[in-house]
């Protein structure tokens, strides 16, 4: 616990880390499973393989990537941890127009990383479009 509060005093900078330290900090607290929303559009940002490393020293179990991006989907590669990746809000509606562009997408950012990877669903879209 010690470790995880000098963590916190480290992280009061930066948003992303403020909010993993406080879920590193429930995680510490109970037997359920916890998981992280990791988004990579900020500055200064560890590296994904130091945050895969991390979630996992953490046992956080569960992950969802907001920005699909290979390396991050590497880091998490044969760490156990489950993996959702999202089609972004801008992509939705030309997926939804071409059935091969929904493949191909299918194809880049979720069957080139399985098994390696956990991934265990696919969000589309994060905010309603009207």
């Amino acid at each position: 616990m010690h470790m995880i509060a000098l963590f916190c005093r480290w992280c009061l900078g930066s948003i992303f880390l403020q909010t993993l330290c406080v879920l590193l900090l429930l995680s510490t607290s109970g037997g359920t499973s916890v998981g992280v929303v990791y988004g990579t559009c900020d500055d200064n940002l560890p590296s994904p393989k130091k945050v895969a490393k991390l979630l996992r020293s953490r046992h956080i179990q569960k992950v969802r990537i907001l920005n699909v991006d290979p390396l991050v989907l590497k880091a998490f590669a044969d760490t156990g941890i489950e993996v959702m990746v999202g089609v972004q809000n801008g992509e939705v509606m030309d997926l939804s127009k071409s059935r091969g562009s929904a493949f191909r997408w299918v194809r880049e950012n979720v069957v080139l990383h399985v098994p390696a990877t956990n991934i265990t669903a696919i969000a589309v879209g994060s905010e309603i479009i009207t």
